[in-house]
């Protein structure tokens, strides 16, 4: 029987990381996708996280997308591709966006302990010291912008497992002159 113990504990911990179900793989719920929304919160497995935030709009030619990948304590997540491409809604790439910076930080401490890093890893490590580490990332895109977009982030690799990552719809919003989340 106490060899049976370990197996049967193996097995139940392996039955958790089925019963991850993913949101909504697409941002936008309407055709018209003319509902700002300041950002997007996509869950991974084992309690890890993608977020979309407002982008930063500087001309008709010009925007960084603002992503913050949160991972919990202890936990390592790695990217499948360093990949960020923008493409037209449900459509052909337009473009890839460049990396310009990645932050890591522990949440819960001061943001003077921020650290820039050089490029952007193909594995996030969590801090064992926090409950969660923040990988803030800004992707620029540059190019004739449509007034709608999309960007899927590249997959994520957990445990050995590829889970792929919702696609986030932008479009223009004249009212706040620049370009925003939208469902």
């Amino acid at each position: 029987m106490t060899k049976l113990i370990p197996l049967l504990l193996l097995a139940a911990l392996a039955g958790c990381e089925d019963q991850y179900q993913p949101g909504a793989m697409y941002l936008a719920t309407t055709p018209e996708c003319k509902t700002w929304t300041d950002a997007s919160r996509f869950a991974l497995p084992q309690q890890n996280a993608v977020f979309a935030a407002t982008p930063t709009t500087y001309n008709a030619t010009m925007v960084d997308l603002n992503l913050t990948y949160l991972l919990a304590r202890g936990k390592d997540v790695k990217f499948t591709s360093l990949q960020y491409d923008v493409t037209a809604p449900h459509g052909p790439v337009l473009g890839r966006g460049v990396v310009v910076y990645v932050d890591r930080r522990a949440t819960g401490s001061a943001p003077k302990e921020t650290e820039r890093l050089d490029k952007l890893p193909v594995l996030l490590r969590a801090d064992a010291s926090s409950a969660d580490t923040m990988y803030r990332v800004r992707v620029r895109f540059t190019g004739k912008l449509p007034e709608r977009f999309d960007l899927t982030p590249p997959p994520m690799q957990i445990n050995g497992k590829n889970y792929p990552v919702r696609t986030f719809t932008y479009r223009l919003f004249s009212d706040k002159n620049g370009y925003g989340l939208c469902t």
